[in-house]
C-alpha cells in the first residue's frame, strides 16, 4: 500500500531528526485513528523522544518552560542547555498540510488513547439531498449514556467498558463559498 498517511510522515520525520530510533522503541500511543480520507484536528499522541538534557537529570532540575535553560557545570565551565524546539524542527520537515501545534511532558503512565477524559468530534457533510430534520432527530437520540459496543471494533484486551456518555450533539448549517 503506497498511500501516504499523517502517521507515516510523522514517524519518517521523527526518525530523520533522530528524535526516536523507531516506532517500535518509542513507547508510542495515539488517541485514535480516522477513516481513510477523513481529516482530523487536535489528534494527540504520546511517545518518548530524545531530549537535549543529559540522561539522568533529576526531574526537579529540568526547566518547566521550554525557553528556560538547564544550567550545568562541567569541567569548571558553566553550560546552559535549552530543550530541543520540537515544534519548529518537526514542522520544518513535515508537508505543509501536517502541523504539530504543541507538546508537553507527560508521565510514563500516560496513554494518548486511554488517558483521555473526553473527545470532541465534528463532522462536515455536503448538504445535497440530506434530510436535515432526520439528522437532527438522530443526533438528539445520541445524547445521554449508551452502550456503543456495536459501533466499534472490539478490543477485549484493552477495552471492557463500552458505555459512553454523549454530552452534546447538534446539526448546524455550514455555508461554503459555493453554497454546497
Amino acid at each position: 500500500d503506497d498511500e501516504q498517511t499523517i502517521e507515516q510522515h510523522l514517524f519518517s520525520t521523527l526518525i530523520k531528526l533522530r528524535l526516536i530510533e523507531s516506532r517500535q522503541t518509542c513507547n508510542y500511543s495515539r488517541c485514535g485513528r480516522t477513516d481513510r480520507g477523513v481529516s482530523a484536528l487536535g489528534q494527540v499522541i504520546a511517545l518518548n523522544m530524545r531530549s537535549a538534557f543529559p540522561l539522568g537529570t533529576p526531574l526537579e532540575d529540568i526547566p518547566k518552560h521550554p525557553n528556560d535553560s538547564l544550567i550545568i557545570i562541567k569541567n569548571n565551565k558553566t553550560i546552559a542547555i535549552k530543550e530541543i524546539d520540537y515544534i519548529t524542527e518537526i514542522n520544518k520537515h513535515l508537508p505543509e498540510s501536517i502541523r504539530v501545534i504543541s507538546w508537553c511532558e507527560v508521565t510514563s503512565e500516560f496513554d494518548a488513547r486511554f488517558s483521555a477524559t473526553y473527545r470532541t468530534y465534528r463532522y462536515f457533510f455536503k448538504r445535497r439531498n440530506l434530510n436535515i430534520n432526520n439528522m437532527i432527530e438522530g443526533a438528539n437520540l445520541l445524547v445521554g449514556t449508551h452502550d456503543f459496543r456495536n459501533f466499534c471494533k472490539i478490543d477485549i484486551v484493552n477495552v471492557s467498558n463500552f458505555i459512553r456518555e454523549i454530552f452534546y450533539a447538534k446539526i448546524l448549517p455550514f455555508n461554503t463559498i459555493d453554497g454546497d
